[in-house]
């Protein structure tokens, strides 16, 4: 049975887990309803990211220097040991090895080689993609469908542990053993729902999406949020052969790799923002 203790005790887990913020509050860890409160966590950040933006453009006119910004603070705050995962995920992955060794490659804590050349190719591609939308992102639409890549990425993540099975018999992947698909679905669904009300009340639209919503809004970001679902199974999938199941790191670097896939998807759909 869920208690309400347990509840609030998950979702501060979720945060605790997901955040690089101390939370000022105190709770027994429990991953009971994890899958529920995993994507949702990203709406969360993706709403604290686009309030720091819409601050931050109202004084700074580059967006070369808005995009950097929001990168810092986005990595201080959330996603450094996501991208720690990338980074350990391209060494493991990319290295011709058996399992065994990729697993010792995924606990190492030094950086090779393919490391470095995955996460600085990555950080270039995301900080381009980022300085080339940010002009558009100039309402609050377009800002929340810009900024949204933060809750695409983490409902990324949160597939890997639905489509493979813990590596080993410890760390993250062990504590998810028992990861729900049911709790997952539900809390895809209601998060979702979530971010479709948000389009269809804004602008006073209070009884129709077909009002207020730019027209294709809501097909664009469905298109860019599958291309970042796709990268979640594939991390699951990746791991599952290369490593026999999933780590950590997988889970990062299907975060990492949901927000490129939906960033990228908004910069090449004609029309977009």
């Amino acid at each position: 049975m869920i208690t309400s203790k347990k509840t609030v005790s998950s979702f501060l887990t979720t945060l605790g887990l997901l955040t690089r913020i101390p939370l000022p509050f105190r709770y027994t860890p429990d991953f009971t309803l994890f899958p529920f409160f995993f994507p949702g966590a990203g709406i969360i950040f993706a709403v604290l990211i686009v309030l720091i933006y819409t601050g931050a453009a109202a004084v700074i006119h580059s967006p070369a220097i808005l995009a950097a910004l929001i990168l810092l603070i986005q990595y201080l705050l959330f996603n450094l040991f996501h991208f720690d995962g990338l980074l350990d995920s391209a060494d493991a992955l990319l290295y011709h090895t058996d399992k065994e060794t990729r697993l010792k490659i995924l606990k190492d804590k030094s950086s090779g080689s393919f490391a470095v050349f995955a996460g600085t190719l990555y950080i270039i591609t995301k900080f381009t993609l980022l300085k080339d939308l940010i002009p558009s992102a100039q309402g609050l639409q377009e800002s929340a469908l810009l900024f949204l890549y933060i809750f695409a990425g983490r409902s990324a993540g949160s597939l890997v542990p639905a489509f493979s099975v813990p590596a080993r018999d410890s760390g993250l992947g062990f504590l998810l053993k028992d990861y729900s698909r049911i709790k997952l679905a539900a809390g895809l669904f209601l998060s979702l729902i979530f971010v479709l009300g948000f389009f269809c009340l804004n602008n006073g639209a209070a009884f129709s999406c077909t009002e207020g919503i730019r027209p294709n809004i809501l097909q664009i970001s469905g298109t860019a949020f599958s291309a970042a679902l796709l990268t979640g199974v594939f991390s699951a999938a990746a791991f599952k052969k290369a490593a026999g199941g999933y780590t950590g790191d997988a889970i990062g670097m299907a975060v990492e790799l949901g927000e490129l896939a939906y960033l990228s998807v908004l910069a090449v759909l004609p029309g977009v923002m």
